[in-house]
């Protein structure tokens, strides 16, 4: 069976056998490669070949509007930007329009509202802060107003009244969002928010109960239900997320590329698009590099917030500021926390740092340097930092919760808690062998609000369900045609059978698993995955193990029985699978 080149290094790396010249030319190779990636798909703000940012750019053009990024919330910003410096940096986005200089841009008001303001320059530098023509000439309901020594490339927000009417005009170029209205519709819920936690495993909780490792978290969300059984439907963030936010599996929402920047939000409808579509004011904050805003994630949020890496605190903090401004309105919020991902600070925070055994402060895992999470082995060292990490971001979660429950009522607001994989360092198993093992995709999934029942479910869902399953509690209709996720008999739905979960990586071989309550399956194509991503299994191989003990099935009627299975999701004939 073909392997990656990738895991080909690294099994000769963790090999005892292989001799320490032979170690340290891996290691080089693997650096290489992490340095040819990085060349190949630069982070956000940076355009694919890293030779341009976007700050000031159009993205997703339509109909006179882009989408805009500025700096937000930066007193000062490096003279020149390259790809280290951009990550100190937070960014905000607004569907705007460009507007060129002394042109008047008359406008009116049908709802109280909030109108996003830039001055662009692109040869802004620190040291001219205020210029002489850094200003706007505001006339409001015939009351002239001049805005002087504007900082320049930042959104500044002005507030008007319902009827109020305004023109604007400036000798620079002005980028002016569309209005944000601060009023709400007194049907719908006031708050819907859905937090992210990057890499929580929900199989750690066998080891470490969750009401001891996250008491804050258990504490708010068993007033509704948690399921213990939900699983991701890949094994890295790419695909995961974008599964998570369609309803749909890897193949159909063929959003899976790690290198390629592949686009979210046009063809395959994200679940905030729904939320967009019945009149909420939408918000991501984000410092999740998988979230990429040039990647499509910003279309149709009404703000973005990004920044590489953005740390809990930060995230916690840009949304409860965010809902002083929009109290009154219908609000729905995805918040991303990467923080027990890795250290975002390269070591332990000083919390989690002062409460590491002397072991633990040994980074050596025994994986290559560069090995991706996926493929990284069982490491007590890593475990126990990554605990401390959980335990440390629930700590700070407190003042989320009681914000949440200060200032709404169950019957106002729907909360949930996903997680799109586990860390392989972090997973003690005996099927070593797949990166699609039951402990490896098992994640958490709470999910708290109007007429949920309080209950810890043993359900067997899937990430997929998570978006019916929210839009379904907000009372918003979808085509069940057109995703794959379905609403779990826990929340009134009908649930599944099964669940299913796929690998497509270009440069790998194609992986799947399907699991239920006794048997959990693996199939796995001979040929390497193109970089289209399309499925051959032409050739593989499958196995069926007994979920509970991972024993091995041989019974030729349940082998066949669960390839049938396999057929049907991937709609493939007899012939081709």
């Amino acid at each position: 069976m073909k392997i990656s080149a990738y895991e080909f290094l690294r099994k000769i790396y963790i090999s005892k056998r292989a001799p320490v010249t032979v170690k340290f030319i891996i290691i080089y190779l693997l650096n290489s490669y992490k340095k040819h990636k990085r060349l190949i798909k630069f982070q956000f703000p940076w355009i694919k070949s890293g030779k341009k940012n976007i700050i000031g750019l159009p993205l997703f053009e339509q109909n006179s509007y882009a989408y805009y990024a500025q700096y937000y919330a930066e007193s000062f910003v490096m003279d020149k930007l390259n790809f280290q410096n951009s990550n100190l940096y937070k960014y905000e986005i607004y569907k705007s329009r460009l507007f060129q200089p002394l042109k008047p841009i008359k406008l009116s008001f049908k709802e109280d509202s909030l109108l996003p303001i830039s001055i662009k320059d692109n040869k802004f530098v620190n040291e001219n802060y205020f210029f002489d023509n850094s200003y706007i000439n505001l006339s409001v309901n015939s009351e002239n107003y001049a805005l002087k020594d504007l900082i320049k490339n930042r959104f500044h927000t002005i507030r008007f009244n319902k009827g109020d009417s305004c023109i604007i005009n400036s000798p620079n170029e002005l980028l002016v969002g569309k209005p944000l209205e601060l009023n709400h519709q007194s049907n719908k819920k006031k708050l819907v928010l859905v937090l992210f936690i990057d890499a929580l495993g929900a199989s750690l909780f066998k080891d470490y109960p969750i009401e001891k490792l996250m008491p804050n978290t258990y504490n708010f969300f068993r007033k509704g239900v948690i399921f213990k059984n939900c699983y991701s439907n890949a094994e890295y963030t790419t695909p995961s997320l974008a599964s998570m936010t369609t309803g749909k599996y890897v193949h159909n929402n063929n959003f899976f590329h790690p290198r390629e920047r592949q686009i979210i939000g046009k063809e395959q409808k994200m679940l905030n698009q729904y939320f967009h579509e019945e009149g909420f004011f939408t918000q991501l904050i984000t410092g999740n590099y998988g979230q990429n805003p040039s990647q499509g994630y910003c279309i149709d949020y009404d703000r973005t917030i990004y920044k590489n890496s953005l740390k809990h605190q930060d995230s916690i903090m840009e949304f409860i500021d965010s809902m002083r401004v929009f109290k009154d309105r219908n609000v729905f919020t995805w918040i991303s926390l990467l923080d027990i991902h890795h250290p975002l600070n390269i070591i332990p925070s000083f919390s989690a740092g002062s409460k590491m055994s002397i072991r633990a402060h040994d980074y050596n895992s025994g994986d290559p340097p560069a090995s991706k999470t996926t493929f990284k082995g069982f490491c007590p060292k890593s475990t126990e930092r990554h605990v401390l990490e959980i335990e440390k971001v629930d700590y700070h979660m407190k003042t989320l919760y009681d914000f949440l429950e200060e200032n709404y009522s169950d019957d106002e607001f729907l909360i949930t808690l996903v997680s799109d994989h586990a860390t392989s360092a972090t997973v003690q198993t005996q099927n070593t062998g797949s990166i699609l093992r039951k402990e490896k995709t098992n994640v958490p999934f709470m999910i708290r609000g109007t007429n949920i029942e309080s209950v810890e479910s043993g359900e067997m869902i899937e990430n997929v369900d998570i978006l019916p399953s929210i839009l379904n509690s907000c009372n918003i209709s979808f085509d069940n045609k057109k995703i794959d996720g379905r609403l779990p008999k826990e929340l009134g739905g009908y649930g599944k059978d099964f669940i299913f979960t796929e690998s497509i990586y270009p440069g790998q071989t194609y992986k799947a698993s399907i699991k239920d309550s006794s048997y959990e399956c693996f199939i796995e194509g001979v040929n390497l995955t193109n970089n289209e991503g399309e499925i051959n299994l032409n050739k593989y191989s499958f196995e069926v193990q007994d979920i509970n003990t991972g024993i091995k099935i041989n019974e030729s009627k349940i082998i066949n029985l669960y390839l049938e299975k396999f057929r049907k999701i991937l709609k493939m004939n007899d012939n081709s699978l």
